[in-house]
Order: structure tokens, then C-alpha cells, then sequence
């Protein structure tokens, strides 16, 4: 038990480490972004700077391809100008393809449609970041690149959402890119009482909703910046189990809300 609370130690510690570094990463990439987005948006989103952790330019890159919904690069340049990239993609634009039409610019690729790793040097980042743009703008030029969610089925009811659901998804698993977890949608619940802001900086919410004689504990995470709307909530989810001191239950994982509609 002492050497487990000691590596439990180490290992939090190493983890906090890892979020503020991320956190530090996403925040220059966003500036960045702005920057560049307050002119003609772009259709494919490159950013990079040296020193950047190589270990999460995967979960920032993925981070920016949600936020923006545009096939993004993230690059991280050592001292002498060698750079490590690693790249996210969104459904219709292969990002393999999209590497291959700058190639040129690039020392090496690989990887797979959604996602994928580039090496190149400091001085060919500008020519990567405008072909890179091109080669998306073709790509996905006259598509409508508003986020969207994939809705499986709604529910009629939030109750549906119980163990016999669980037992179905469980059958299907293990889930991933090319099996999805399912998305559930369920119309017309409330809050009940104010939501909780979680984690570091608040960044996840934390809240109950009631609908049609049950209510049920959900987490939205990374969206502890949206406000909840008044009245009803439709709301889009995954099922899934929350373990915590020994207690089990179900939860939902909230994908989405919106005000109810008729």
C-alpha cells in the first residue's frame, strides 16, 4: 500500500505536469488560430513553434479540429529547426491525401485518414502551411463546415436510458474509430438545480437532469465555458458506467444540448 500511494503519487503529479503543459500549448496554438482565423478562415489549420512538448501536439491538434472543425497540424521544432507534427483530421478529408499533395514540403509522413504524424524543417513551415490550406480548400470547398453530430436514435423517454440499454451497448464494444460508440438523443429534460464546473479551471460541467419520472447524473466535459439555457434541453449522449468510491451507476456523457425543440 505504501509503494501504490507513493507511484498513485508520481503518477498525479506527472499527469498535472502534462495538463499545464498541454493547457500552455493549446492556449499559443488558439492565439494563433485567432490570428488567423480574423482574416479569410482557412480550410486546413497549421500552427508550430519551437520547444513545444512533442508528447501532446496529438491531444492538441485534436483539440483544434473540434474547435474549428478544419483538418489541423500542430508542429513542435527542436533547436535546429527539425520539426515533429502530428496531424487530426475531420470526416471527408483524408488527411493521408492531404499530405501527399504536399509532400513536397514535407521530409515525412504517415499515418491514416483521421489521423497522422509529419516531420519537416522550420524553413519549409510557411510553404507546408499554404499548401496544406490548398490542398483542404479543395478538398472541401462548397461543404458546409459547421460542426455536426451524428444522432443514432432518440429516446422517448430519459428512463430508456437504463441497465437493459447498457447491456446492448456493452455487446457491441470494443468501440473506436471504425465501430463509434452509440449517440443517444433525449428531448424535453430540465436540470435539476445549478450545474457544478469540475476539474482543472472549471473546464468540465457536472449536473443532474429529469425527465419523464427518472433523473440521472451527467458530465459534459470540456464544456465548463457553455451556459445551460433556461426551460427544457434535448440533449445528445453516450451511456456509460461512473465507478466512484466503490458506488456504480450509470451516467450520461453529454455530447451536446440545445433549448427543446417542439
Amino acid at each position: 500500500p505504501a509503494r501504490a500511494r507513493e507511484l498513485a503519487g508520481d503518477l498525479d503529479a506527472a499527469n498535472r505536469e502534462r495538463q499545464q503543459i498541454e493547457q500552455a500549448i493549446l492556449e499559443a496554438s488558439l492565439s494563433e488560430a485567432e490570428r488567423v482565423f480574423a482574416g479569410d478562415p482557412p480550410f486546413g489549420l497549421a500552427v508550430g513553434r519551437e520547444g513545444w512538448d512533442i508528447g501532446v501536439v496529438g491531444i492538441v491538434a485534436a483539440r483544434l479540429c473540434r474547435r474549428y472543425h478544419r483538418p489541423a497540424v500542430v508542429v513542435s521544432f527542436d533547436a535546429d529547426g527539425v520539426g515533429r507534427g502530428s496531424c487530426r483530421s475531420i470526416a471527408g478529408a483524408d488527411m493521408m491525401a492531404l499530405l501527399g499533395e504536399c509532400s513536397g514540403h514535407l521530409t515525412g509522413y504517415g499515418g491514416h485518414k483521421m489521423a497522422a504524424g509529419v516531420s519537416l524543417l522550420r524553413d519549409a513551415f510557411d510553404g507546408f502551411r499554404e499548401a496544406f490550406d490548398s490542398a483542404c480548400r479543395r478538398c472541401l470547398s462548397g461543404r458546409d463546415l459547421r460542426p455536426e453530430q451524428r444522432v443514432d436514435a432518440w429516446l422517448s423517454h430519459l428512463g430508456e436510458a437504463d441497465e437493459r440499454l447498457m447491456a446492448g451497448i456493452e455487446r457491441l464494444e470494443p468501440v473506436g474509430t471504425g465501430n463509434p460508440a452509440p449517440v443517444w438523443g433525449v428531448r424535453g429534460v430540465r436540470p435539476v438545480g445549478p450545474p457544478r464546473r469540475v476539474g482543472r479551471d472549471g473546464a468540465h460541467l457536472k449536473l443532474v437532469v429529469a425527465g419523464g419520472g427518472s433523473q440521472m447524473d451527467a458530465i459534459a466535459f470540456n464544456m465548463g465555458s457553455r451556459d445551460l439555457p433556461a426551460g427544457p434541453l434535448d440533449v445528445l449522449f453516450e451511456l456509460d458506467r461512473n465507478d466512484f468510491n466503490g458506488y456504480r451507476s450509470l451516467q450520461l456523457r453529454v455530447r451536446d444540448w440545445r433549448p427543446s425543440q417542439p
